[in-house]
């Protein structure tokens, strides 16, 4: 599930289910458009929480020109 504001800032949220091991599965995202001129510039921030491995953080960097 996404929800955005402005196309400038969004909120991510999801949960996998139907697993046979019944483990918790939740993920939650943060991302960002910036306007920088001709240059599209995303950023994206995850989180994933583990359960058998460590918990996961993610950052992602996209320009597009």
């Amino acid at each position: 599930m996404e929800a955005g504001l402005m196309d400038i800032i969004f909120l991510r949220g999801g949960y996998e289910f139907g697993r046979d091991d019944n483990v918790l599965a939740l993920n939650t995202g943060l991302g960002f458009n910036i306007p920088a001129g001709n240059v599209k510039v995303k950023v994206d921030l995850a989180y994933s929480y583990g359960n058998y491995l460590p918990s996961t953080e993610r950052v992602s960097l996209k320009v597009g020109f």
